[in-house]
């Protein structure tokens, strides 16, 4: 097993901070030893060299640039599945801590984070359904510039913390701030789900715009019409019809 650093009371619920010099993936550390974590353990991986995103693709971090995290969530069995909020939540989370950098930050549904239309953060939750248990992780770019981005195909434009600023930041500093950021925002969550979707509003990148939905069913297109009380995306396409989406890529429809 690889070795960690072990922080305690610096994780979510005073869980630990277990702080790796290098892992593949921090999702699948939680996933692969969910048995060792308890409710609110973060895994922190100064390298990650498999980190993944939504639908299989790949997320790209840079050491000592980038900060890579993952929180292992173990509701109580008879708690409902916290997957879906607590994407929300993460997301909201990161533009409150880049927001007490100077930072503006908006969220995508479901669960990008944008600065000046560029991806910033991303977020993944993978559940382990025999410990109902979720591994939430989280990949944001702090000091990465556009040098460590060349050659790669990337879905979306990146940016980052220095990109915004012009300023270095210590990653071990954003992490502690992010976690505490993610406290908040998962119990605010957990607490009444309508405080997450009023709070997700005045944040929203998609508010007023014509946007397209690739989903399982295949592609609505259609006047973006926020978020309901669960989370789902709400579209009105040209016929009139309202569609709710549960899950699916979001593409900015440009005018011609």
């Amino acid at each position: 097993m690889c070795k960690y650093e072990q922080i305690d009371r610096a994780g979510l619920w005073n869980g630990r901070l277990l702080v790796f010099e290098s892992l593949p993936s921090t999702n699948q550390w939680v996933l692969d030893n969910i048995g060792q974590c308890i409710h609110g353990d973060v895994v922190l991986a100064r390298l990650q060299t498999k980190g993944r995103g939504r639908f299989g693709r790949t997320w790209h971090s840079v050491p000592g640039r980038s900060l890579t995290l993952s929180a292992a969530l173990l509701p109580p069995p008879d708690a409902q599945p916290v997957t879906p909020s607590a994407c929300r939540a993460a997301a909201l989370a990161v533009a409150d801590t880049l927001a007490n950098h100077g930072i503006e930050a908006k969220v995508k549904w479901p669960n990008d984070v944008l600065v000046d239309g560029r991806k910033i953060a991303g977020i993944l939750a993978e559940a382990e359904p025999a410990a109902g248990a979720t591994a939430l992780g989280i990949g944001l770019n702090v000091n990465t510039d556009d040098s460590d981005f060349e050659g790669l195909d990337l879905m979306h434009p990146a940016t980052s913390m220095t990109a915004a600023t012009g300023k270095t930041f210590d990653t071990l500093d954003i992490c502690r701030a992010l976690v505490e950021r993610l406290q908040t925002a998962l119990d605010g969550a957990q607490r009444d789900p309508a405080w997450l979707i009023n709070e997700w509003r005045p944040r929203d990148f998609l508010a007023g715009k014509r946007i397209t939905v690739a989903a399982a069913a295949g592609a609505v297109t259609g006047r973006y019409s926020g978020l309901d009380s669960d989370g789902r995306l709400l579209l009105t396409d040209g016929d009139g019809t309202a569609h709710v989406l549960l899950s699916g890529d979001v593409s900015v429809d440009i005018p011609g």
